[in-house]
């Protein structure tokens, strides 16, 4: 990773990342209230707020394969460099 990083790339890839999760966050809880009695789903609903129940559902698959993707190659990237790393040191 700090092989081909600077300081705006990796500041940018933790901004993304947590954009992502939180998202990603949001739209598990809206998709769990959708299964909670009515009850239950008003006290989720008053503390979430006016959020926009319908973007997340309909979203909620490709947020999760943005993410699990990102994830992915994240992992493939720092494990490729520790290789690379640990075979270009004399």
């Amino acid at each position: 990773f700090h092989s081909w990083s600077s300081v705006h790339t990796s500041n940018f890839i933790i901004a993304l990342s947590s954009e992502i999760m939180g998202m990603y966050f949001v739209s598990s809880v809206l998709l769990i209230r959708m299964n909670l009695p009515v009850q239950y789903r008003r006290i989720i609903t008053d503390v979430l707020g006016d959020l926009e129940f319908h973007f997340y559902y309909h979203w909620n698959d490709l947020i999760f394969l943005i993410s699990a993707l990102f994830t992915i190659s994240f992992l493939v990237l720092s494990r490729y460099s520790v290789t690379q790393t640990r075979y270009s040191v004399p």
